[in-house]
């Protein structure tokens, strides 16, 4: 009996077919993995705002500033522009990070690092989900939201609860423009037409990285999705589009 073989015609039209169910099916995974990278990161959002809100409970309602300078007493160093992350961790109120790790709770599973001196996890916190921050002198400082630590300002919790702020945002998805990585802090700008998602430099500001929009939280402990219609004058953020080089 003659043993009967595929074509090549046959074996093109099978390939074919294999391309095209591919091709069917790559954007409803990709979408799926979209989903599910969205999902992890809005529960680091809320783990790390337990964190915060501990941190608050002990400390007279103010939250860590973005960065500050510290001494950790276990390193027996003082630390500059230590991250707030960091700080969480310092005092025992989130998980010991992993070093160089990019699959942590401090960071976005869609953040962006690509800076070759914050890959992954750093000692200070140099690459972790962005706190508002507040600067002496302009934004938020002016406003009495936060007390001096260092050039950056501790956030007060019950000032953000008044009625008139509840729109302000405490954090979430951050980029810092400039280098393109996830930055540990947003400035606290209100954004106008002429800076959004554009010739913003070296801002840290909201990264629309999940389908168009970023996960932020909220001092009362609320996650939201935002999208760049959203980020409006009243959460004193601004964010990147992805008219920035590299930010998606």
């Amino acid at each position: 009996m003659q043993k009967k073989f595929f074509t090549l015609i046959e074996l093109l039209v099978v390939i074919a077919i294999i391309a095209i169910l591919a091709a069917m099916l790559l954007p409803a995974l990709q979408q799926a993995r979209a989903r599910a990278q969205g999902t992890a990161c809005i529960s680091n959002l809320k783990n790390l705002y337990h964190a915060l809100s501990f941190y608050a409970d002990a400390n007279k309602e103010f939250f860590p500033a973005a960065n500050s300078t510290v001494y950790h007493a276990e390193k027996k160093k003082k630390y500059t522009y230590f991250g707030w992350t960091a700080v969480l961790a310092m005092y025992k109120l989130l998980p010991e990070y992993k070093k160089g790790s990019k699959s942590n709770i401090y960071l976005c599973p869609t953040g962006t690092y690509n800076n070759a001196k914050t890959q992954g996890w750093s000692d200070t916190g140099d690459v972790s989900y962005g706190l508002a921050k507040g600067v002496k002198g302009g934004g938020w400082g002016k406003r009495a939201y936060y007390e001096p630590a260092d050039e950056y300002y501790h956030a007060n919790r019950k000032e953000f609860l008044e009625p008139e702020k509840r729109n302000a945002i405490l954090g979430g998805d951050s980029i810092h423009t400039r280098d393109l990585f996830q930055s540990n802090a947003i400035d606290t700008q209100p954004p106008t037409t002429e800076n959004r998602g554009k010739g913003i430099g070296g801002n840290r500001v909201l990264h629309m990285r999940h389908n168009g929009k970023a996960n932020v939280f909220y001092p009362a402990g609320h996650i939201k999705s935002l999208s760049k219609g959203e980020v409006t004058p009243d959460t004193w953020m601004m964010y990147a589009a992805a008219t920035n080089p590299g930010a998606q």
